[in-house]
């Protein structure tokens, strides 16, 4: 019986990650990317980019985390402000003078 391997690739246009297995090594359509089509033969380790040192992919992901809290933070905040500087505009209109 014969075990099957796979390997991954990542478009170097995209950056879209899929794989297939060994036996569609030589498959030219195997090889392009799913997402834009482009063609990429180099196997993708999952750690560590082929072309230049970049952070690992969860590492990237803590970054992006961190960055869209901050945002959601700072959006609730600026709405918070709004209705109170808007509350304190229209109140004198609404409520009774003494």
């Amino acid at each position: 019986m014969s075990e099957t391997k796979n390997h991954l690739h990542r478009c170097q246009n995209c950056g879209t990650i899929w794989g297939h297995g060994d036996v569609l090594v030589e498959d030219v359509e195997a090889h392009k990317c799913p997402k834009c089509g482009a063609q990429q033969w180099r196997q993708f380790s999952g750690l560590n980019s082929d072309r230049e040192n970049q952070p690992t992919n969860a590492i990237t992901v803590v970054t992006w985390n961190y960055s869209a809290y901050l945002r959601a933070i700072l959006t609730v905040a600026v709405i918070v402000i709004g209705a109170v500087l808007l509350g304190t505009l229209v109140a004198p209109w609404l409520l009774p003078e003494d």
